[in-house]
This record gives C-alpha cells, sequence and structure tokens, in this order.
C-alpha cells in the first residue's frame, strides 16, 4: 500500500499513524452505532420508547460532537496530541459502559452525549497529529488513512449491529478506545508540540523515533523550530485580522467546504441506514444493505490513499462532490414520489391494484411503501453514495 524506497525511516510514521488512526475509527463506529442499535431499542418493552426518544439518542452524538471540537484546541496544547488521546480513552471506554448497562433512556443520553464529545476532541487530535509526525514526501497518503479508518469504523458498525442488539453493540464498542489508549503508550509525542513547549531534547528524540536514528535530523528540527517561533512571534488573530485576504480566503474556502458537505446529510444517512432500507421495502435484508454500503465507503477510502498525491485533492473534491449530488438527488427523488402517492404510477393509486406496496410499521413513515422499481433505485442510490461520502484529506 505504501511502497517507499526508505521502508525503515518511513515505517515509524507509518505504524504510528495506523495507531492515532483508531480515533478515527472509534468516530466512525460512533456515528453509525444508532443505525444497527435503534430497531433493537425500539423492541425494548421496559423503556417503552417514543419516537422523541429514539431521535434524541440519534442526534445528541453530532451535539456532543461540535461541543468537542471545541476543546480540541486547549486540551491538545496542555496534554499534547498523544497525551490527549491517552486522557481520552478510558472516558471513552466509560461511556460505552454507561450506554450498555443504562437501565432507562436517561443512561443511553447521557452515554452518547458524551461518547460524541470525546469523538469530537480524539478525530481532530489524531489528524494533528498525523499532519505533525510525518513527513512531506507522505504526509498526504498517510492523513488519507484517517478517511479509511473513519469508514472502516462505519463498516464495522454495520457488520456487528446486523447480528448484536443495541447492548452487546456498545460493549464491542469499548474494545477499539481501549486498543487506541494502548497504542498510543508507545508511540512517540509529537515533536511540534514538544519545541512548542521548548522541549527541544525531547522534540529530537521524538523525531529520531519518527525517522530513524541514523537519519540527519538537524535540517528538519531546525525548520520546524523556526516555525513555531515564526508563529509565536506573529500577534494573535483578530477579528480585524479577517478583513486580510490571507486569513479570510482560506477560511472561509475550508468553512464552505465543510459546512456544504454536512449540509449534504450524508451523516444522516450514515446515522440511519438501515431505517432507510427498511423504508424502501425491498427483499434485501436492510442490515446486510448497510454493510454493503460501508463496504463501498471502505474501498473509496483506500482508493483515496493511491490517487490523492497524482490526482490531486480539487479534482478528487470535485467528483465526490458531484457523485455525492447524483446519488442524494436520486435518493430524495424516491422519498418525495413515496411521501406523494399523486406521483406515483396509475397502479399504485387510490382504487386500484395495490401491487407491489406494502403497509408500513413506522408510524412515522409514509402509509405506503414502494418496491419494484424504486426501491431498487433507493437502494443503488444509497450504496454509489457511499463511494464518495468524504472530502480528501487536506
Amino acid at each position: 500500500m505504501f511502497p517507499f524506497q526508505n521502508a525503515q525511516k518511513v515505517l515509524p510514521q507509518i505504524y504510528s499513524a495506523l495507531a492515532i488512526g483508531i480515533a478515527m475509527f472509534c468516530l466512525g463506529f460512533d456515528q453509525a452505532w444508532s443505525s444497527p442499535a435503534i430497531p433493537s431499542l425500539k423492541e425494548e418493552r421496559r423503556f417503552n420508547l417514543t419516537e422523541t426518544d429514539l431521535e434524541l439518542i440519534t442526534s445528541i452524538t453530532p451535539i456532543g460532537s461540535f461541543l468537542g471540537c471545541l476543546c480540541v484546541g486547549v486540551l491538545t496544547n496542555v496534554l499534547g496530541r498523544r497525551g490527549t488521546v491517552l486522557a481520552l480513552s478510558p472516558l471513552y471506554i466509560g461511556s460505552y459502559l454507561l450506554t450498555g448497562f443504562a437501565i432507562d433512556p436517561i443512561m443511553i443520553v447521557v452515554g452518547r452525549f458524551v461518547c460524541g464529545f470525546l469523538a469530537g476532541v480524539a478525530s481532530p487530535t489524531a489528524q494533528i497529529y498525523i499532519s505533525e509526525v510525518s513527513s512531506p514526501s507522505i504526509r498526504g497518503r498517510l492523513a488519507s488513512l484517517t478517511g479509511v479508518f473513519l469508514t472502516t469504523g462505519v463498516l464495522g458498525a454495520y457488520s456487528f449491529g446486523a447480528f448484536l442488539n443495541w447492548k452487546q453493540l456498545s460493549f464491542v464498542a469499548i474494545t477499539f478506545p481501549a486498543l487506541l489508549g494502548l497504542f498510543a503508550i508507545v508511540i512517540p509525542e509529537s515533536p511540534v508540540w514538544y519545541i512548542m513547549k521548548k522541549r527541544d531534547d525531547s522534540a529530537l528524540n521524538s523525531l529520531k523515533r519518527l525517522r530513524g536514528r541514523d537519519t540527519d535530523l538537524h535540517g528538519e528540527f531546525k525548520i520546524k523550530k523556526e516555525n513555531s517561533e515564526r508563529i509565536e512571534s506573529k500577534p494573535n488573530i483578530t477579528l480585524r485580522s479577517l478583513t486580510d485576504p490571507k486569513f479570510w480566503k482560506p477560511l472561509a474556502i475550508s468553512s464552505m467546504l465543510m459546512i456544504f458537505q454536512q449540509l449534504s446529510g450524508n451523516l444522516a444517512v450514515v446515522f440511519n441506514t438501515v431505517a432507510i432500507f427498511e423504508s424502501t421495502g425491498s427483499t434485501l435484508n436492510p442490515a446486510i444493505s448497510s454493510i454493503v454500503t460501508g463496504s463501498v465507503m471502505v474501498i473509496s477510502g483506500i482508493a483515496v490513499t493511491f490517487l490523492i498525491d497524482k490526482a490531486g485533492r480539487k479534482i478528487l473534491l470535485l467528483l465526490s462532490s458531484a457523485g455525492m449530488a447524483v446519488s442524494l438527488s436520486i435518493l430524495g427523488t424516491y422519498f418525495y414520489m413515496q411521501e406523494n402517492s399523486d406521483q406515483c404510477p396509475p397502479t399504485h393509486k387510490k382504487g386500484k391494484k395495490n401491487e407491489g406496496m406494502t403497509p408500513t410499521k413506522d408510524p412515522l413513515k409514509p402509509t405506503v411503501t414502494m418496491q419494484g422499481e424504486n426501491a431498487s433505485l433507493s437502494a443503488a442510490s444509497q450504496q454509489n453514495s457511499g463511494i464518495c461520502p468524504f472530502n480528501p484529506p487536506a
């Protein structure tokens, strides 16, 4: 996967990226947890969950992630990149234990919120760490591993969820933050963080572990130290600074890319994939269909690791955006037709023989579910949208 010439010099960087990348796996698993878990939660009679309760359990996780992202800067500067991940690991385990041992819906909601908060801290920390420990020549490919881990986490949740209920799925999820903590113990701290803290000897030792003991590191160390000093010498960014094009242009571009990505609804699809396939009336098992979708996402993520340095970020972003626009349009058209029976073919209209139509059991879903061509159309759009769900890494 990574045919580098100086294998001995880059393998420590690859190991470190793979170890910290488990944080992205945890994020993907956390995002997709609700998709297979909600159907079994509906059947939990002791909770007597309403649709509002289920919606809260699903939506509270991204709220926690949003708040977690706001704390990344403070935590990574105080604890370090590796130190932050080490601190989060036991808390992550605790959040899943709280969910798994829940005796009332409030415990599930709190567990999911805490889990989302921790994921919101861990995933940007992992991306920062990889960008700071990797050499420029392999940074693009190592950064693309975050997408592979993320989609693999989604696939993992779909796969385990096909055979486990919500409680069992929560206990299985404990494994991954535990592995994250164990691997984080053996990897070096970011040399950039050491330089920021004026710990030059520790920074050099970290670079030696990442580049090899026999590598001449003085040139790279000097550049990193100069960059750190230049950043420290610059005045703090104020509102007036945002009038400078060199500040507001990259900020606007990166912000709008992320805003449009989230507004595309891809997370809503990830969170509710099983429910979406159930509503299509397809003869395929919704859990298996979700696994297929997750597999396509992983395959596309792996493909990006080979293409990102050759094709470039922009072309991959354009192709991904175009593919998502087409597939989500198909998905939206299907559900529009489903909710508006007047748009159905004549044989599906009221008073006609309702072949190819079955009642839906979900009170929030439309009263009929179309099968046949429209169900296949929706399923295909779901799986096609998995090809391009995420922007390529910077």
